[in-house]
């Protein structure tokens, strides 16, 4: 049996991958754990990264609140 790769699930969770394939995929998964679990994982990297980004913008909402941080930014 031939496994997906993360990239190949990556397109898969996202819908960027043929009908066809996706369906054999979709097909795949509801027989391969291993497959499944990194699904799976896939979904809880990219949670992961979303939850970074929002941490990310915010400290920088924040840091650009400060006094000092406006006034570096305007003299540069």
């Amino acid at each position: 049996m031939r496994h997906y790769t993360t990239e190949e699930l990556d397109r898969y969770r996202n819908g960027d991958m043929n009908m066809l394939i996706r369906i054999s995929c979709a097909g795949h998964l509801k027989q391969c754990s291993t497959c499944r679990n990194l699904l799976e994982t896939v979904k809880q990297d990219d949670q992961l990264l979303e939850k970074v980004r929002n941490n990310l913008a915010r400290f920088k909402a924040v840091s650009d609140e400060i006094p000092e941080n406006k006034a570096a930014h305007h003299t540069s």
